[in-house]
């Protein structure tokens, strides 16, 4: 039988990795732009809206949140929140960067509406990139239209990817700069 942390410790390193924009603008304002651009140099996807916690697995040593600090959160405005789209050591699909529940993922969403193996980004020329629905049970939407499964379409900077109750935007690294120099806030979309 396997022990209960072992389990709890799988799961939260199955979660979706976030990288905060203002770490990622310490990082810009510390090493300078030709730096950033070169560790950097991929499409992200910012998080725009995620489903509320309750319909997704929780960590049992989760602390809720007091109220008071939700509210000082909210006051701060939008923050933004960006998810690297880069290719890991644990999917086997050549160039498919991999987005699903499944730990074999590049990118994975601990959530049960988002299949197994749910799509995948496909290099489709420089530094151009093509989303593919893998057959997903719950769809795959770019700017509001679902895409068929197995079929693909060409991404461009703020198109809105939604997969299940996780909507994203899909961000090249310039429109990504001008997020964090303040140039280009975060709409509220949602």
């Amino acid at each position: 039988m396997t022990d209960e942390r072992d389990q709890s410790s799988e799961k939260q390193a199955s979660r979706l990795k976030i990288l905060p924009g203002k770490e990622l603008t310490k990082e810009l304002l510390a090493k300078g732009e030709a730096a950033f651009r070169h560790r950097y140099n991929h499409p992200f996807l910012a998080i725009m809206q995620e489903p509320p916690s309750d319909d997704e697995w929780v960590d049992p040593q989760t602390v809720e949140t007091a109220i008071t600090e939700l509210v000082a959160r909210a006051e701060q405005g939008p923050v933004l929140k960006v998810v690297r789209i880069v290719k890991s050591s644990r999917n086997v699909f050549g160039s498919k960067i991999t987005v699903g529940r499944a730990k074999n993922n590049d990118i994975i969403i601990r959530a049960s509406k988002i299949s197994k193996l749910h799509a995948a980004f496909i290099p489709a020329g420089k530094n151009k990139y093509k989303l593919l629905d893998m057959g997903s049970s719950n769809g795959t939407f770019i700017n509001g239209v679902q895409l068929k499964a197995k079929e693909s379409k060409v991404l461009k900077s703020k198109d809105e990817i939604v997969l299940w109750r996780y909507v994203f935007e899909y961000i090249e690294i310039d429109d990504l700069l001008k997020r964090l120099r303040g140039s280009g806030k975060t709409p509220n979309k949602r």
